[in-house]
């Protein structure tokens, strides 16, 4: 529906930013008024479109094109109608809501429960995880205000939790925060040089450049991205966020 012209709106969305993309360009064609009275957009988008920027396998490599192409476009139509974008990148979310789950910690649970041991390269990456709740703080905080504090390159912010570990101790840390009697607890971490970590993932490459890809990754650094606290001024004291550690 059409509304007043002196009217102003904020949208907040948690939708796949392709398929917010779609909407805002059809709603520039059948209903420009709305977006002439919006205000702000704050968005959720992913680091990976930066972070899987230079992926090999073509799934993560599409992803990231995907995604900064559908940014660029929404960006594009917020000059064009005069509306602020901020677009939110976020680093490994975790944490649960009822029995919705996210896709990265409880992977890695599960396949604590189910294998008795887990290779890791001497070098593990560091890792900035962000808890969902936290995440939300950060887009409560521009939606109440802008962000002075920082600055934001081409209206995206690379976001992330306050602590930068390893990969190696986050899953120490995820262990050690289950129950006790919780199976995972029992798996082993084995660290082994690093081109034998390389050799051993090389047979995923058979089935899975994706999920090869995947595994070579824990050598790299996806973290000094900025800290939650910096945006919301709440500094997390532990990792796992306590609120996960009753989930």
């Amino acid at each position: 529906n059409d509304v007043l012209e002196d009217e102003t709106s904020i949208i907040i969305s948690f939708m796949p930013v392709w398929a917010l993309a779609k909407f805002l360009e059809n709603l520039a064609i059948n209903n420009p008024k709305f977006l002439k009275s919006l205000n702000k957009l704050i968005l959720c988008s992913s680091s990976s479109a930066i972070t899987k920027k230079y992926a090999f396998n073509s799934f993560d490599k599409n992803l990231s094109r995907n995604l900064i192409n559908s940014e660029n476009k929404i960006i594009d139509l917020g000059i064009k109608f005069n509306f602020k974008t901020i677009i939110i990148q976020p680093s490994m979310v975790y944490g649960s809501y009822g029995k919705l789950e996210d896709k990265n910690f409880s992977f890695l649970k599960k396949l604590m429960r189910f294998s008795p041991f887990i290779f890791l390269p001497y070098n593990c990456g560091k890792r900035q995880p962000i808890h969902c709740v936290e995440l939300a703080e950060v887009f409560y905080k521009f939606l109440e205000n802008d962000n002075k504090t920082i600055h934001l390159q081409n209206s995206r912010l690379l976001i992330g939790g306050d602590f930068e570990i390893s990969y190696q101790d986050m899953l120490l840390k995820l262990q050690k925060s289950s129950a006790h009697n919780d199976n995972l607890r029992r798996c082993k971490l084995i660290l082994i040089p690093d081109f034998i970590f390389i050799i051993f993932s090389l047979p995923l490459a058979l089935f899975s450049l994706k999920l090869f890809e995947a595994n070579l990754r824990i050598l790299s650094d996806l973290s000094e991205f900025v800290h939650q606290n910096v945006i919301t001024q709440n500094k997390t004291d532990t990792f796992p966020n306590s609120v996960y550690k009753n989930e």
